[in-house]
């Protein structure tokens, strides 16, 4: 925040935070806080007109701290006037949560394969070392198999006593104690890696920015820091101070002989600290137990060889750094060819821009009586007025649901499709193993877990699998830790930001073992829905999608155009009735349409099913217990 003495355009540093960054220049939006766009702050003497060289920029961290902003012309001052800021006290803010999950099992893997393969050329993506790789891994395999089969009993045991989350937590444990121990992990490195099959959730104030240390030449190179150039910077840094204090003591200027014992005893500080952080199997740094052994740290002796030391030291620093900032840039380079799926390649192209929802138009009064239509960035009372816009969605407007849905059945019954119940089969583990090492490889879930982590699992993990699910189709519950899903916000239409939550698409993700039992139970019920498929779906069908629907649709209205038909579309919005009607409705329609007992009674069973957490600022927002029949029906009922 400052007086810039400039537009902001002719500020190319500024521009990229503000462009490319994500930072935000708060002025230019002040009507979020109920202050004036672009309103001007300077004055000059011989200006024609007024000018905004006062700014204020806040990254995105810092963003939602900001409860006003407003711009006060006053006399006080003959040029300038009065940018005023107020920010959320931390005592009223409250915490948000993080959830810490171990990295991509996957990703370890795929790192060690190719540390243990340094003749292949790394340049090739992965599909070209598939050979190589499935030998590879072959060992995990083993392993796994292994301790799988010693292990089962335990297992089994879990559920027969229908204990659903300690045989999910026992797979997890063994899974990971698998590849820590293929990956040989030892100490915090395996501890970062293990906790997979929950969520950890921690409250934090706001997430941790990422903090660069930077020099005054403004070199890029310095972006780039390994531990061993942070330790070689704190050494030069307090070499750096100790010579100041050392040339203050030197210059005879007034007050230096009064803080000679103060500056003696920082110096004995430094001497200790750098001590401390050398290495003395460094034939540089070990220069310093020479200036070390001298009596006296204040000495002006000390200087000359200090001078040495610390330019020494910092070439050794910068030299540091410019080799981290090569491996770095190799790495990533490997890293964006083993991208399959272009995900790294899109968040380069995508930037920094701020995260969807970052502020929001207030539906309601706010919490200290801002108007309705008012903004907020607060993320708690974003994700208070998500919430409040979207329950009247999910909730209807019906008032008996159970004389309503009994109506409709009535009325419609000779259109319903009528059939006995459709058997299913038990889920087998060879079938499940096909469905989750042939993809697709999306992203992974609140628990740790992601679909290209288990891949490369071996038969056994999932025959484990398979006997967890018929347990759970059996009547047992869920395990809690895959009961958590993450609701995250698109925009409908990315050229028109919109300030209203009901204008963005919500995508719901949920744990990998919930999403492949249901491709799983899809796969299995093909027979079943083909009975009573109609040509006009596009959903729940295999081999049919909503893209279809729209070429159809194009199509058919194309003709219409080209043939001087007159034609008309409606387009309409269907709300999801199994959300409402999750009474009479779903049990007489399902049952009619012979619909499997067990896997109805696993999806419209009376039990709270998931906990939802919104993510509409990077962290995690309040987390909401859904009593929808399914977890997709509704997120934030």
């Amino acid at each position: 925040m400052g007086d810039f003495n400039a537009d902001l355009h002719l500020l190319p540093h500024c521009q990229q935070l503000v462009l490319h960054e994500g930072w935000c220049d708060v002025g230019a939006v002040a009507s979020r806080w109920g202050g004036v766009d672009n309103q001007p702050t300077c004055r000059g003497h011989n200006a024609l007109a007024p000018t905004r060289n006062d700014y204020l920029l806040v990254n995105a961290t810092a963003l939602p701290l900001i409860s006003s902003f407003l711009v006060f012309p006053t006399t006080d001052f003959d040029v300038h006037a009065i940018l005023e800021v107020k920010f959320i006290p931390p005592a009223r803010y409250t915490p948000l949560d993080v959830n810490l999950i171990p990295a991509s099992a996957h990703d370890a893997l795929v790192k060690k394969f190719i540390v243990d393969h340094p003749h292949l050329d790394t340049a090739l993506p992965m599909q070209s070392h598939q050979k190589e790789y499935k030998a590879f891994i072959l060992g995990l395999q083993q392993q796994l198999s292994a301790a799988l089969d010693i292990l089962l009993p335990d297992f089994v045991e879990l559920l027969a006593g229908g204990d659903s989350d300690g045989a999910w937590l026992l797979w997890c444990r063994v899974i990971e104690d698998g590849f820590a121990d293929f990956l040989r992990l030892s100490g915090t490195d395996r501890a970062k890696f293990l906790g997979r099959g929950q969520p950890h959730l921690k409250p934090q104030f706001r997430p941790n920015a990422v903090c660069v240390v930077t020099e005054a030449d403004g070199s890029k190179d310095l972006f780039y820091h390994s531990k061993n150039a942070s330790r070689l910077l704190t050494i030069s840094r307090r070499a750096n101070e100790w010579i100041s204090r050392l040339k203050v003591l030197a210059s005879d200027r007034a007050g230096a002989t009064s803080k000679a014992l103060q500056y003696l005893a920082l110096n004995l500080d430094a001497q200790k600290s750098i001590l401390k952080d050398i290495n003395r199997e460094d034939p540089i740094e070990a220069t310093f137990l020479d200036i070390s052994n001298l009596q006296q740290p204040s000495d002006f002796k000390v200087l000359a060889l200090l001078y040495k030391f610390q330019k020494a030291i910092h070439s050794k620093y910068l030299t540091e750094v410019r080799v981290a900032k090569k491996n770095f840039k190799k790495e990533d380079n490997d890293n964006l060819l083993r991208d399959p799926f272009h995900r790294r390649a899109f968040k380069i192209i995508r930037g920094f821009s701020n995260s969807a929802l970052s502020f929001l138009m207030r539906s309601a009064c706010g919490p200290n009586g801002e108007v309705v239509g008012s903004f907020t960035t607060n993320p708690t009372e974003i994700d208070d007025t998500i919430r409040r816009d979207y329950n009247p969605i999910y909730h209807g407007n019906v008032e008996d649901l159970d004389a309503h849905a009994s109506s409709f059945v009535s009325r419609f019954l000779p259109f319903l499709f009528q059939d006995t119940e459709f058997e299913v089969q038990p889920i087998q583990g060879p079938i499940l193993m096909e469905l989750c090492t042939q993809g697709p490889f999306s992203t992974g879930g609140m628990d740790g877990w992601a679909p290209q982590d288990w891949s490369v699992l071996p038969l056994q993990a999932f025959q484990w699998l398979a006997l967890l699910l018929n347990s759970i189709e059996a009547g047992a519950p869920w395990p809690s830790g895959v009961l958590h899903g993450k609701s995250s916000f698109l925009r409908k239409d990315p050229n028109n930001p919109s300030l209203k939550s009901t204008d963005f698409r919500v995508l719901l993700l949920l744990s990998v073992l919930y999403r492949r039992w249901a491709s799983y139970r899809l796969w299995s019920l093909q027979p079943w829905i083909a009975k009573w498929t109609l040509d006009e779906m596009f959903a729940g069908i295999p081999g049919r999608s909503a893209e279809d629907a729209w070429w159809i649709t194009a199509f058919l209205l194309e003709n219409a155009h080209l043939a001087n038909i007159p034609f008309r579309a409606v387009q309409s919005t269907f709300l999801n009735a199994s959300t409402k009607y999750r009474g009479f409705f779903s049990s007489a329609s399902s049952f009619l349409l012979g619909c499997p007992r067990p896997l109805f009674m696993l999806i419209y069973g009376s039990t709270p099913t998931s906990m939802f957490t919104t993510t509409s600022q990077g962290p995690w927002g309040n987390h909401t217990l859904n009593d929808a029949p399914f977890p997709k029906a509704a997120p934030f009922r």
